[in-house]
């Protein structure tokens, strides 16, 4: 996951950066923010549910 970009948009769409760095990854799901690093993808939606995934699986949800 080093090195990967990850965003989203108004829709809450989530997308990752292809690897040519020119086009990007539909992401099934929904988050308002996303923040990628070495340790995985971390994000939030509107339920202010976090979400941890490495790789394509999802690890980790809790509500706050």
């Amino acid at each position: 996951m080093s090195g990967a970009v990850w965003g989203v948009n108004s829709a809450d769409h989530i997308f990752k950066l292809n690897n040519n760095g020119k086009s990007w990854t539909h992401v099934t799901g929904g988050l308002m923010h996303v923040s990628s690093g070495p340790g995985g993808v971390w994000g939030v939606n509107k339920g202010h549910h976090i979400y941890y995934r490495e790789g394509t699986q999802l690890i980790y949800q809790q509500h706050l």
